[in-house]
Formats: structure tokens, C-alpha cells, sequence
């Protein structure tokens, strides 16, 4: 049975469709849905369905179809509603902006003549438009008309002679102003009035976005790939966690005034995708959140030394625009003011704590209520380093822990869907036995970085790709690297690139370039770049200017206007922390290689002590973590001599391997991380895998010759190649390990003569031997 909401949105489809309106409906829902959906509509209906699939048209939300009336002034539309009727003529313009409006009103006052002129203008030949709306979206799509350049267009549309019609226009404005929305408005109303609009826009614009990663590949409405994802919310007092859901959290935050509350979870795990579609929501209406509100989704990475929120809210705005739509002066302060009396109708999104730079203390103030902002609501993103102060003081602390089994299934299915390949997507949940109880368990590693969002968008685009799983993190990574490399070489007509280890010298050149920017800019936590900064570092310029161009960062629009310097951003963190790590491991490669040639030998100078204490900060813990997957088991054995080098005393040694190898990803940092774990408060026990015979020997031999000691009770290496392992290496290793209680060597493939030797020396020290 077809209820109220259907029947309205047929009537109103009808009546748009009977007067021969469809044209003008595009226009108008320019900014509000994508274009390929405007492309593709043929009636109103078409335009209707794809508003509701933004979550801006909804059962009980038909606020929009009451706006598009007014603005459009097709008031015999009203009629048609069976559910309710409305006073058109007295609600508040929020989904359209002024510009929209203006372009409504040119198209309304646009005469055959008028458009016949603009043709003859722009056009030769002729392209004789059936109609203003259909010269509009020509217009609009060639950039010919568009907001920044609407003044030039009002010039040359006075010069053939339709100043009358601007005229018009400009009174008909200046009306609306004074007699509509802002009459008898104060000062005040028309500043939450303008926040309200600007800021519903710049979060809807936020719901649309490119996936990091992506690479500039497409857009995607973070309506339709949101999936819910694990969460734990934090008891009071520190006595454990429970599971709980977004909408809940939302309900929590919403309901304690001036809440404070805490998002926290590793890099690509999802923290920014939640603030986005919280954003989104309240904009749409779809999803009823921060009702009354009005909401700033900002990046903690935009503040400078000395700026405090404010500055970051102003950055965001326009202040020409604000005096424009207000009649106010051009005035920050006026902003300012509005903001502190009404701190409690703020609602502030805060992405990425740890990406503050300079040692701003302004977010710990705004959480600490320290500063302005005391009764607004402050939602904060973060990793889970260095926060204890602000769990302190949150109201709501929660950690994402990604997807559950179901909700990787629902991604993929959505990943697959939106790029129209739903074949794709049920091969990729065969493979993982997403829909058995048996998940995970034929690809356990790639399954385990599914729970991670970003790290499954780049499985689904590998899978895409050429149907491949990938079995760690740096396996994954390199993937991703020939994924934005080939997606360059698509553009650029050049060939596929199959094999890491094929990447051409030139993209590698550059890359190394890339990594050592982010490299000296990961040492104060700062993720942005120009052009001069790479430039600063290399001198070839083919070199600079193709490391913008590969596809691993993207240029970014200017904090303000008065900022000229071009800016280039990574999509994510883990972007700059994989290319760190890729430039630390060509870099420890080269320090043997005599013959490198010169495009890189200034990017490659080789490290000194001081920037090896510098690599130990906790900016660069995932970037070594790649570092070591990109590496070579022979370069690894080589820079395991290097951190043994005499030039440290043997307490320095065991921090730096303890710190450079405390990573569990791949056999070598197991080896070395959990090997060095030297605690004395607890037993140490190690699982290893996949170790060569090389790696092994070589960390026996550096560590007998020093002398090291471990602290190892228990050990259990398996399904390892270590065949050419000799009597005398494992005596110099039970001679190292004085705490060893238990010995494992399963399908290691050891000689006869080591197991035998094993098997009585064992006996004789107590320790317990399985082979």
C-alpha cells in the first residue's frame, strides 16, 4: 500500500513534469546531488529518488520540496500534497544557497531573446538552446557560469545589452532581503542564519568525498558506504568497555551538555568516515542529530603555532560572502561574538589529535574548558597515543575497533555495488568465507586487516584489480603503490606496471623524493608539502614536479585566500608513514650500493646517530614498521650489524633494536622485536615463522660477538628454512639465552646433527626441547 510520503512525491513529480519544469529542477539541485544522477534524469521523479538516496528527502522531512516551491516560485505546486499543506512563503531558505537562488531567479527572468544573445555569445555555431535552463547547465558544466566567476559574467552580459534584465535581477534581490527571510531579522539572526547555510553546505560537500587511497578515482556519498562498525565504550572510572553502537554514542553526546567525548582508534580505522557521516546527517536532516545546532567539521592539522579554534572556524569562511548575505560589516569579530554567547548551539568535530603540529595547546585548553567554547560539544578524533589527559576529561570515551564479520560483508557488498560490479563482490566474500563460520581462516592475515575500513577499500580495489590477496600489511601496501601507479600510467597511456620490483626509476626517483619530505616533516608531525619543499631537496625538476603528479598526494585549496603558496596533501597518514618507510628502506639498501646513481645520492646520504635517535620518536613508529616489510632479509641482517656498531655502549644497542624492531608484521620484526622484549618482571616468550637460515645466523653471530644476553624463557620457532643452521650457531644461542626453560623447533628442517645436539644439550640444561 503506497504511503503518504509515496503519493506526494508522485503528485509533485507529476505536476513538475506536466509544466515541463524537469530542466529546471536540475539546476536548481545542482550542488545537492551528484552529477551523473542529474545526467540521468529523465522526469522529476528521477531527480526525487536520487535526493532521497543523500538522505535530504525522507518520510516526515519534505522541507526541501517546500523550498524548491518558494525558490522557484511555482506556487500551484503546493496543491498537490495529500499530507500537508505549508506556508511556503514563510519558511527559511537553508538547502539552496544565495548563489542557487540567484541562478533560480536568472533562469526565471530570462526571456527567448535574452537567450538567443547568450548563445551567439559563447557559441559558433550556434548550439540554439531549447530554453534559459538548458543554457545554464551548458554553461555551469563548461565553467562559464559558476559562483567565482559570476561578476565577470554579470559584466558581459551588460555589454550586450541585458543590463535591464540584471537589473531586474539585482532589485529582485535586494527585496528578498528586506522584505523576506532577513526582515526585521537582528543582528544575531542573520548571523546564525548565514553559519546555518554555509555550514550545512560545507558538511554535505564533506558526505562527498574521494576515499583515501583512491587516488582521485571517484566520489563516493558517505551515506551509501557508511557501515557500522565495532565499538567500545569506556565505563567510568577505567572498569572496562562495552559494545555499543553510533547511534547510541550520538545519543550519549547529545544528551550531556557541553559533553566532551573521545574517538580513538589506529590510522585508517575509521575515526574521520564517523565525524563525516555525523556531519552529513545533520546537514541532510536524514538522521535527526545536533537538531538546533550548528556544526564545524574541522582538521586539527590546520592550526598553526599561535591560532586557537576560532581561527580555525574563520579559515573556513568567507568573510566577503558573510558581509554579502548578512549586510554586516567584514568583520571577524562579529563571528566571534556570536560564537561565545552561544556556545551551547556549537557542535565541534575535531579530526586528528595526533596530527597536531607545533605544540598547540589550544585543543586541551577547548577540552579542559579552559578557553571559549566551555557549553558547546566537542567530539575529538584521535590515535591512541599521548591522550591520557584528555580521557581525563571526556564525558564519553569510545574506541573503534572496525568492521565485525557482518560488517566486512555489508562493505564489500556496498564497494561492489557502487562500482557496478556485484560478481566482483560475492567472489571476494567466497574467498574470505565471509558468510561461513570458517571466515578468515584459508587468508587469516588479509581477513585480519579487513577489520581495518581503509585498509579493506584497498583489499576491495586490489581484488577489483586482478583478484588477489595480499598476506601482511607491506604486501598490501606494495599493491596499493601499483594501483596509484598504474591509475597515473591509465592516464598518462603508459604501460601496467605487474611486479613491485618493476617500478620504473623514474617513479621510484620520485617517490624517494616524497619520502624524504615527509620524512623531515613526519619529525614535527606535519603532513602537508609544497612544491618548494620538495624543490629545497632536489633540483631536477622532472623529478619534483612527477612526484605531485603520481597520484600520492593531492593538491589542496588554500586555508584563506590570502595564502598563494600552492599546497599538497597526502589522502591519509598512512600514505606519508608507507612512503616514509619506503625511503628509510632504499636508504639503509644504498648505504652498501657505491654506484648509486645521482638523481638520488643527495636524497640518500646515509643516516648519522643523532637521526637515528630522532627516528626513535613516536612519530615514526609506523613508519618503520614498513621500513622493515620493504626491506630484503639480507638488508636487514646488514642494519642489524649497523645498530650493533661500537659506537653505542650494549644497554643503548638493546633500546635501539628494541625500539627500531618492536613490530609484529613479518618474521624479521618478530624475530627482533619480541627476541629483545627484555623485561625482568615477566617471562618472555616468543612465537616466530618463515625464518631463513640468513637472518638467523647473522643476528646469532652480531649478538655472540657483543655478548648480548636475552632474556628469553620460552621460545617456539616453526615452519622455518633453517637447514644450514650448525652445531655451533645454536650453542652460541643457548649460551645467550641463560632464562630458557622451553625450546620449540617444529618443521624447521634442521640437520640430524643439530637436532641430536639440541636433544642431549637441552637435557642437560633443563630445558624442554620439541621438535
Amino acid at each position: 500500500m503506497a504511503t503518504d510520503f509515496s503519493v506526494d512525491l508522485v503528485n509533485f513529480s507529476e505536476w513538475y513534469d506536466k509544466n515541463n519544469l524537469v530542466r529546471q529542477l536540475k539546476v536548481l539541485y545542482h550542488d545537492l546531488i551528484s552529477v551523473a544522477d542529474i545526467d540521468k534524469a529523465n522526469t522529476t521523479i528521477d531527480l526525487l529518488n536520487a535526493l532521497r538516496k543523500t538522505g535530504r528527502l525522507s518520510p516526515g522531512n519534505l522541507k526541501l520540496l517546500y523550498e524548491t516551491i518558494k525558490v522557484t516560485q511555482t506556487f500551484g505546486a503546493i496543491k498537490v500534497f495529500q499530507q500537508s499543506f505549508f506556508e511556503v512563503q514563510e519558511i527559511q531558505i537553508i538547502n539552496f544557497t544565495p548563489y542557487r537562488h540567484w541562478i533560480a531567479d536568472f533562469g526565471n527572468e530570462l526571456r527567448k531573446a535574452a537567450v538567443q544573445k547568450v548563445d551567439a555569445l559563447y557559441n559558433n555555431p550556434l548550439k540554439k538552446y531549447e530554453d534559459s535552463w538548458s543554457m545554464i547547465i551548458d554553461l555551469e558544466q563548461r565553467q562559464i557560469l559558476c559562483e567565482e566567476r559570476k561578476e565577470e559574467f554579470i559584466n558581459t552580459l551588460n555589454n550586450i545589452g541585458l543590463a535591464s534584465t540584471l537589473k531586474c535581477l539585482t532589485q529582485e534581490e535586494i527585496s528578498r532581503s528586506s522584505s523576506g527571510d532577513t526582515r526585521m531579522q537582528t543582528e544575531e539572526e542573520r548571523i546564525e542564519e548565514y553559519l546555518l547555510l554555509i555550514q550545512k553546505n560545507n558538511c554535505r560537500q564533506a558526505g562527498k568525498f574521494t576515499p583515501e587511497t583512491m587516488n582521485e578515482r571517484c566520489t563516493v556519498d558517505v551515506s551509501q558506504m557508511f557501515t557500522d562498525m565495532e565499538l567500545l565504550k569506556e565505563r567510568e572510572n577505567n572498569t572496562g568497555s562495552n559494545s555499543t553502537t553510533l547511534e547510541k554514542v550520538a545519543n550519549a553526546i547529545q544528551s550531556t551538555p557541553g559533553c566532551r567525548a573521545l574517538i580513538e582508534g589506529e590510522g585508517g580505522i575509521g575515526k574521520t568516515t564517523i565525524l563525516r557521516y555525523l556531519s552529513y546527517n545533520w546537514s541532510g536532516q536524514s538522521i535527526k542529530v545536533f537538531e538546533g545546532k550548528i556544526v564545524f567539521l574541522l582538521s586539527v592539522r590546520d592550526l598553526d603555532k599561535d591560532d586557537n579554534i576560532f581561527d580555525l572556524i574563520v579559515k573556513q569562511l568567507d568573510l566577503n560572502d558573510f558581509s554579502r548575505h548578512t549586510k554586516l560589516p567584514r568583520k571577524s569579530e562579529l563571528i566571534e561574538n556570536f560564537l561565545i554567547k552561544h556556545d551551547d548551539k556549537i557542535v565541534l568535530l575535531l579530526d586528528g589529535l595526533d596530527e597536531l603540529r607545533f605544540n598547540n595547546q589550544s585543543i586541551i585548553r577547548l577540552f579542559i574548558r579552559k578557553e571559549n567554547f566551555k557549553k558547546s560539544t566537542v567530539i575529538l578524533t584521535s590515535r591512541a597515543e599521548n591522550i591520557d589527559k584528555f580521557i581525563k576529561e571526556c564525558n564519553v570515551h569510545v574506541r573503534v575497533k572496525g568492521f565485525s564479520k557482518n560488517s566486512i560483508g555489508e562493505y564489500i557488498e556496498k564497494y561492489f555495488e557502487h562500482f557496478e560490479k556485484p560478481e566482483l563482490g560475492e567472489s571476494l566474500r567466497y574467498e574470505l568465507d565471509i558468510d561461513t563460520y570458517r571466515a578468515g581462516k584459508k587468508h587469516p592475515e588479509a581477513y585480519a586487516m579487513c577489520k581495518n575500513p581503509m585498509l579493506l577499500l584497498t583489499i576491495c580495489m586490489l581484488w577489483e584489480d586482478n583478484q588477489n590477496l595480499p598476506s601482511n600489511n607491506t604486501d598490501l601496501f606494495k599493491q596499493l603503490f601499483l594501483s596509484i601507479l598504474n591509475q597515473f600510467n591509465k592516464i598518462e597511456n603508459g604501460q601496467k606496471i605487474t611486479k613491485f620490483e618493476d617500478i620504473p626509476t623514474e617513479y621510484v626517483n620520485s617517490m624517494i623524493l616524497l619520502g624524504k619530505c615527509m620524512y623531515d616533516n613526519l619529525k614535527v608531525n606535519k603532513l602537508s608539502m609544497t612544491k618548494q619543499d620538495l624543490t629545497d631537496k632536489h633540483s631536477n625538476t622532472n623529478i619534483v614536479d612527477l612526484a605531485l603528479k603520481l597520484g600520492f598526494v593531492y593538491e589542496e585549496a588554500p586555508l584563506s585566500k590570502s595564502y598563494c603558496e600552492r599546497i599538497f596533501m597526502p589522502p591519509h597518514k598512512l600514505i606519508v608513514e608507507s612512503l616514509v618507510g619506503f625511503y628509510l628502506s632504499k636508504l639503509f639498501e644504498s648505504e652498501n650500493i657505491k654506484d648509486e646513481c645521482s638523481d638520488v645520492r643527495q636524497l640518500l646520504i646515509p643516516l648519522g646517530d643523532d637521526e637515528l635517535d630522532e627516528i626513535k620518536s613516536k612519530y615514526f613508529k609506523v613508519a618503520r614498521q614498513f621500513a622493515l616489510g620493504f626491506l630484503d632479509a639480507a638488508t636487514v641482517g646488514k642494519y642489524l650489524k649497523r645498530c650493533l656498531t661500537k659506537h653505542f655502549p650494549l644497554r643503548m644497542r638493546s633500546r635501539i633494536w628494541k625500539f627500531f624492531f618492536g613490530i609484529k608484521i613479518t618474521y624479521r620484526e618478530r624475530l627482533i622485536a619480541n627476541i629483545l622484549d627484555i623485561n625482568p618482571h615477566r617471562d618472555v616468550g616468543v612465537r616466530i615463522y618463515n625464518v631463513p637460515g640468513d637472518v638467523f645466523n647473522i643476528f646469532l653471530t652480531e649478538c655472540s660477538l657483543e655478548q648480548v644476553q636475552l632474556a628469553l624463557v620460552h621460545l617456539n620457532i616453526y615452519d622455518s628454512k633453517l637447514h644450514n643452521i650448525d652445531v655451533n650457531s645454536m650453542s652460541s644461542f643457548l649460551i645467550m639465552c641463560p632464562k630458557l626453560r622451553s625450546l620449540a623447533m617444529m618443521d624447521c628442517n634442521l640437520s640430524g646433527e643439530v637436532i641430536n645436539y639440541l636433544t642431549e644439550e637441552c637435557s642437560n640444561r633443563g630445558i624442554i626441547f620439541l621438535k
